[in-house]
């Protein structure tokens, strides 16, 4: 065995130790061919030192081989494992024959459970969007759901609407404009026909409301 499989065998058990769900493996094609592993390191594949090469052919034929190598290539093992892989070419300096393989086969299977879990998690619609595909789709809804928060604004009151002064219709209005009912065609007349005012008057404390937003 020559001294550069060797030092590729320290390598290979670094990196795998260095990285879990991570098997490296060194072949030695010169000497062994048919039974090219010489060192293997972590779990990933199943196999053994003493058993073959698999996919070089492929992997030689690939119009991304490159530099004598094949990087990050995504392949599948028999048992359903999915791997990102790297293949490099070791040859002769003298004959420049080759004459090893340096594998890397990481499994990416935990990664691709987990990258589904946050997918599934993150999944949503924008509030802006639903709101707007809403108002066009359905505004018979959008102004029913309007009415009973306007509804709601009051009755927490406590006291009818003759019973309110300015000062608690203001209030009522800086609450709603707050919660962004304003922000819908069709508040400000709900608003002026259940607190009894004008849509004049409404607009006159909404103004008020937001000047002193500004201002706070």
């Amino acid at each position: 065995m020559s001294n550069l499989l060797n030092e590729l065998k320290r390598v290979a058990k670094a990196i795998a130790e260095t990285f879990p769900d991570c098997e490296v493996v060194v072949h030695d094609l010169k000497r062994s061919p048919e039974s090219s592993i010489i060192a293997i390191y972590g779990e990933v594949t199943g196999r053994k030192v003493g058993d073959g090469i698999r996919d070089l052919v492929s992997i030689l034929k690939s119009s991304e081989f490159r530099e004598d190598m094949l990087t990050n290539y995504i392949s599948r093992t028999p048992q359903g494992k999915i791997l990102k892989s790297t293949t490099v070419v070791i040859r002769d300096k003298e004959s420049h024959a080759i004459e090893g393989v340096f594998c890397i086969n990481f499994d990416l299977t935990a990664f691709l459970s987990a990258r589904k879990v946050i997918d599934d998690f993150v999944q949503g619609v924008e509030l802006g969007k639903t709101l707007k595909a809403n108002n066009d789709d359905e505004p018979n809804n959008i102004l029913a759901i309007l009415q009973r928060v306007i509804e709601g604004t009051i009755e927490s009151d406590g006291r009818s609407v003759s019973a309110l002064n300015r000062k608690d219709k203001v209030r009522i209005v800086a609450f709603l404009e707050d919660k962004g009912v304003f922000r819908f065609k069709g508040a400000i007349n709900l608003v002026a026909k259940r607190l009894h005012l004008s849509r004049y008057t409404v607009y006159g404390y909404l103004a008020e409301v937001r000047s002193n937003i500004k201002k706070g």
